[in-house]
Parts: structure tokens; C-alpha cells; sequence
């Protein structure tokens, strides 16, 4: 039978690390090859076993050499396919990023989220909790997806729209129902709220975020929402809820951003730039914490809100803090024949 050479550079073979590298079948032809040249005898090749008695009639360690090389073959397909694989799940990689993943394993340790004090305290800087510990990010950065189209939907009252991390799977499904009436049903918006027993309180849009499309239990929820330019006076205090409708910070617009505000201490500030929609979020020390813009998503071929969390950021917090100024800014283009109607006539 005729041996597979082992490429040599000069006269000296491939060294033996080398091998590891190579198929199982280059292996073998290799290794025989390498023996032949440094002398070793044909005993001894069959006392390793890397050849038989029947290696001079297609044997190969006792296998007939065709299956060898079938299954070889095989092999090398199926890891080639892996790779590929492993390779397109991870589609537009960010540096740094993982996947947003629900529900948080048992035993995660949870990065706390720290503040600067309200002004006359001397203490040590006070520790607030995420608004949903159970999916806030152990480690790595979080990164989230939503088609602009589907923020003009949810603008014109067709929700629930999902929110995509960096695949085409949906990790959360935002909702904007308008409540008419304290505790109220959602009024004339084209979709519905989540069915959960107890509705925020306040008049208005209230932007929530599910984990499902019909999940009864907003993970977080901002409201009343109003149709205004960002920083414009509002005829109530937006607030933000947790888990269960637990009230856990407002959110209190500035001239050019938006705060928000936990037990008197800022926990995050949001503010925008232009080009339409840029925005970035500090955390109560000042430092950047997330960044937001619309760019070209090409895996689903069209534009996008990217909103980038840094590590260790409460991700949820900021996606609905960011997601609601979008949402009421003036700058966002929706159809007028689209809008949901205000005190019972269109715009």
C-alpha cells in the first residue's frame, strides 16, 4: 500500500506535536511514515499499533483501510459543521458581550448597583438594588436589539414587539397600552396589556417589558407615558415598577435628560444627542454605563435601536429607560393615521 508522505521541510520530518493537527487517518499514515524514517522497525509499529499483519493487504491496526478513511472523513465533516455552527450563533460579535440570558441560574452573584448620596449624607455610598434581580446579568455585557419599525408600531399602539439580543431569537417583548383610569383596563390602543390582576395606576401609555408574548407578569413597567418633546412638563410624575407593580424609582426629565430617582438618590441619567436617536445613561457616579443608536442590522436586513449595557449595569433598567424616551421624543416618525387617539379623537 502506498504512504501518505509527511510534509517535511528539507530532509527532517514534522515533529510529533505537529501530528495533532492533522485527521486520524493523516495521523496514522504520518506516524508510520516518521517511524519509517527514523528507523524503527516494522515490529515495532505493530507492537504500538499503529499497523497489523494485514497492513500490506489494506489493513490498518487491524481496520480494513477503507473504513478508516470513511470514517475520517466523517469526522472531519462533523467538526467542520460544529465549528460552523458555534461560529454563526455568535453572529456580529461585540467585544466583551454575552447573550442576555432568563432566568438567572441559582447561586449567580449579583452585581450590586452603587449610587452617590443624597446631598448632606456623609456616609458610605448607598446600595440599590437591580429592578428585577432575577434577570440581572452575573457578568459580561448585555446588548439589545429593536427593529425601528417595530418601536414606530409600538408608538402607534401595536404591541407587544420583541426585543432581540444578537440573534434573531426574542428576548423580551415590550407592550405600550394606555391605561384611561386609575387601576383601569387598557382603553382603545390596537393591542392588549398583559392580562395582570392589578394595572398601574395613573393615567396614560405605560411601556411594558415581558419575558413572553403572553407572560401576565410585566417584569418592569414606566408610565404615564405622554407624547411630548423629551423634557417637557408633564402632568404627572413618571413612575418605574418592579416585579409585581413594586414601586422602585421615578423618572424625572431635565432640560436635556431624564433621571432616575431611588429613595432620593440618582441611580441613572439619560440623555440625548443628536443625530436622532442617540442617547447614553450614567450611572449615579457619572460614569457611562450604556449607550444607545440606530444602526444596520443586517442578520434581519433592516435599521435598529442597538442599545450596549456595560458589565456590571442594571441592563433591564436602562433598556426601559432608553426604550421610553425614544418613545415619547417628537422626533420619532410615525404615520399620524397610525397614532392611537387622544381623548377620544385620532391625530
Amino acid at each position: 500500500a502506498a504512504e501518505a508522505p509527511l510534509p517535511a521541510k528539507g530532509d527532517q520530518g514534522v515533529p510529533l506535536e505537529a501530528l495533532l493537527f492533522q485527521s486520524p487517518l493523516t495521523c496514522t499514515l504520518a506516524a508510520i511514515d516518521w517511524a519509517g524514517k527514523k528507523g524503527f522497525s516494522s515490529q515495532w509499529a505493530q507492537h504500538v499499533g499503529l499497523i497489523s499483519e494485514g497492513a500490506q493487504s489494506g489493513m490498518i491496526g487491524g481496520v480494513p483501510r477503507f473504513c478508516i478513511i470513511a470514517i475520517s472523513i466523517f469526522m472531519t465533516f462533523l467538526l467542520i459543521m460544529t465549528l460552523w455552527s458555534v461560529a454563526m450563533d455568535g453572529r456580529e460579535p461585540v467585544p466583551g458581550e454575552v447573550e442576555f440570558e432568563f432566568p438567572l441560574d441559582k447561586g449567580a452573584h449579583l452585581e450590586p448597583v452603587f449610587v452617590t448620596s443624597p446631598k448632606g449624607f456623609s456616609g458610605p455610598p448607598i446600595v440599590v438594588p437591580p429592578i428585577c434581580p432575577k434577570l440581572m446579568l452575573p457578568h459580561g455585557a448585555a446588548q439589545f436589539r429593536i427593529p425601528m419599525d417595530s418601536i414606530r408600531k409600538l408608538r402607534s399602539g401595536i404591541f407587544p414587539v420583541e426585543v432581540y439580543g444578537t440573534s434573531k431569537d426574542p428576548l423580551l417583548h415590550a407592550w405600550l397600552p394606555r391605561f384611561g383610569s386609575m387601576a383601569d383596563e387598557p382603553s382603545d390602543d390596537v393591542g392588549h396589556a398583559p392580562p395582570v390582576k392589578s394595572a398601574p395606576t395613573g393615567k396614560g401609555l405605560w411601556l411594558q417589558l415581558t419575558t413572553t408574548s403572553t407572560s401576565r407578569h410585566p417584569h418592569a413597567c414606566i408610565g404615564p407615558l405622554f407624547m411630548r418633546s423629551v423634557g417637557a412638563e408633564k402632568e404627572e410624575t413618571v413612575r418605574i415598577l418592579g416585579p409585581g407593580g413594586r414601586r422602585y424609582a421615578t423618572f424625572e426629565p431635565s432640560e436635556s435628560s431624564w433621571r432616575v430617582v431611588c429613595d432620593g438618590c440618582v441611580v441613572l441619567t439619560v440623555t440625548t444627542s443628536l443625530p436622532f436617536p442617540h442617547l447614553s445613561a450614567l450611572d449615579g457616579q457619572g460614569r457611562p454605563v450604556a449607550s444607545a443608536g440606530q444602526q444596520r442590522w443586517t442578520v434581519m436586513g433592516t435599521d435598529a435601536l442597538i442599545i450596549q449595557v456595560n458589565q456590571g449595569a442594571d441592563a433591564l433598567l436602562a433598556l426601559l429607560c432608553m426604550l421610553s424616551v425614544i418613545l415619547v421624543s417628537v422626533d420619532l416618525a410615525v404615520p399620524p393615521m397610525n397614532l392611537p387617539s387622544l381623548g377620544g379623537r385620532g391625530i
